[in-house]
């Protein structure tokens, strides 16, 4: 029996986002962050005013 033969890997297309790495875990798209999301918002979170930070996930 002949080995199977596996076609190429396709590559997953990569998504750009900037979350939080506080206790909120909050995300914000490309888009708003040009727009201004810049730092964490929301109120309760132990990280809250700091930089999000930069992620490329698989989309």
């Amino acid at each position: 029996m002949a080995p199977r033969q596996i076609g190429p890997v396709e590559k997953m297309a990569k998504k750009t986002v900037y979350v939080c790495d506080g206790s909120c875990h909050g995300a914000a798209t490309e888009e708003q962050w040009i727009a201004g999301a810049k730092t964490c918002s929301a109120t309760g979170c132990n990280m809250h005013g700091m930089p999000l930070k930069r992620r490329e996930i698989e989309a």
